[in-house]
């Protein structure tokens, strides 16, 4: 009996520190599953927040952005400008080239407003139109690149995924090689001034003005799907306080070990 009631009181101690064996033999891990259940000892409040806050911030910081292919904008930048070769055709067949009315169209079409004089002036270049043509081949060039209106998802990014319209379906790209629609028109504008310096700056300035103002992105941001992915991420790393009474079940038996459940023990 006495050694009977020594081994009871033996296994009733080590029943007490059964599960801090456990852990200290085998450290919780994510992916690892748990071969007896844990339970609390006391109550207690889990603040995800505590626990996550941090890793939810980074986790958000890091996602990858979906944009969506338009060419709709790098047509619509190239008709413009070929419409702005055919409608100088036009007035320069007439016998007087007065820039009241290509001053309209600039306005209206383009919303440079270079005024009557400067819009005359151009419209009696001769080689307007050899110019224009040029300026398109190299506004061309420049949107055959990734450009985005808006910079501010891309802050921090290493990649984006873009979605192509099919076959081509989803395709990752560095972040680095999108451009904004500002440094689109600067590319633009630096690369005119380099081929064309010889031209009269006062004509080579309107020009550019009107190329510039044809410029627009060809990437769009996926709203839906983008909020979606956030809001993943947000479940992930919940911000709730859990209150847990002694008795309760932390990690079941058997259960394969998350994030969650290592903070957890």
């Amino acid at each position: 009996k006495y050694f009977l009631s020594i081994a009871l009181v033996c296994v009733a101690f080590l029943a007490c520190f059964a599960e801090d064996v456990y852990l200290s033999l085998r450290p919780p891990e994510p992916g690892k599953m748990m071969y007896m259940t844990h339970r609390s000892r006391r109550p207690f409040g889990f603040d995800q927040e505590k626990a996550f806050g941090s890793k939810r911030e980074v986790a958000v910081s890091q996602y990858t952005p979906l944009y969506t292919y338009i060419p709709e904008g790098t047509d619509s930048s190239k008709k413009k400008m070929r419409e702005l070769t055919q409608k100088v055709t036009a007035l320069q067949s007439q016998a007087q080239r007065d820039g009241a009315e290509f001053d309209k169209y600039l306005r209206k079409q383009f919303g440079a407003e270079l005024g009557q004089e400067s819009a005359t002036v151009l419209l009696r270049y001769t080689n307007l139109v050899n110019l224009l043509q040029a300026v398109l081949a190299i506004e061309e060039s420049v949107l055959q690149g990734r450009i985005v209106e808006d910079p501010k998802p891309l802050k921090g990014k290493k990649t984006i995924e873009i979605l192509f319209p099919k076959p081509l379906g989803t395709v990752a790209f560095p972040a680095a090689e999108v451009l904004t629609l500002e440094q689109a028109r600067e590319t633009l504008e630096k690369k005119i001034s380099q081929v064309f310096w010889q031209v009269e700056k006062g004509i080579l300035d309107s020009v550019v003005r009107i190329a510039l103002a044809t410029m627009a992105p060809n990437l769009q941001y996926d709203q839906v799907e983008n909020d979606r992915r956030i809001e993943e991420i947000l479940r992930r790393y919940p911000s709730k306080t859990i209150h847990y009474s002694s008795g309760d079940v932390l990690v079941p038996f058997r259960k394969i070990l998350n994030e969650e459940d290592v903070l957890l023990l």
